[in-house]
């Protein structure tokens, strides 16, 4: 299957080019984990993969969590690129996000970052 292959920076660069950067974003409006795979592969189209992480991390209440119980069957078959050859590979994009930032502790500055936001807005209070 091929969104078992695995990514390195030029495959996952060359797999997101593929994204026609849809105005409605079908695969975000079909995800049913509001994951919002739209927006972090616009940040890898733009060559922000840090921003590609925290958006994979952030957005969603089970984001991180999507990539162990989600097969990638929604957003996949909303794309609209599958009308010309293939769906992008959402689920194993998504996947080597999560991972490459679990391996890089880079959760722990958007915990960090989360926590000292949430005790300014408790002080401001």
């Amino acid at each position: 299957m091929a969104s078992e292959k695995k990514f390195n920076e030029m495959t996952l660069t060359e797999e997101t080019a593929r994204c026609l950067l849809c105005y409605d974003a079908p695969c975000s409006k079909a995800c049913p984990l509001k994951a919002y795979p739209a927006d972090f592969i616009r940040s890898i189209r733009f060559k922000n993969l840090r921003g590609a992480m925290e958006t994979a991390y952030k957005k969603g209440e089970y984001s991180v969590n999507c990539v162990k119980i989600c097969e990638g069957n929604y957003c996949e078959r909303a794309c609209l690129r599958a009308k010309i050859d293939e769906p992008i590979r959402v689920k194993a994009i998504h996947e080597h996000l999560v991972y490459r930032a679990e391996a890089e502790e880079v959760f722990k500055s958007f915990r960090a970052i989360e926590k000292i936001k949430k005790e300014k807005e408790e002080d401001a209070i």
